[in-house]
């Protein structure tokens, strides 16, 4: 029974793998267009503040 339930891990694991990939890339994905939007939304309210000159180097850093 031993050699079987590895056999059966090691089919599943790489499939299993590649769908948390998928999930993690799509995840990344929307959190970078959320976090840009943040951040564009940010800029717009600095400007009011006089903070756009900090975001701007922070923004060219990047």
């Amino acid at each position: 029974p031993d050699h079987t339930s590895n056999k059966n891990n090691l089919i599943i694991r790489p499939k299993e793998s590649k769908k948390f990939n998928l999930k993690d890339i799509g995840l990344k994905k929307i959190f970078f267009q959320v976090r840009f939007k943040l951040l564009m939304f940010f800029a717009l309210k600095a400007k009011t503040l006089r903070i756009s000159k900090y975001l701007k180097i922070e923004y060219k850093t990047r």
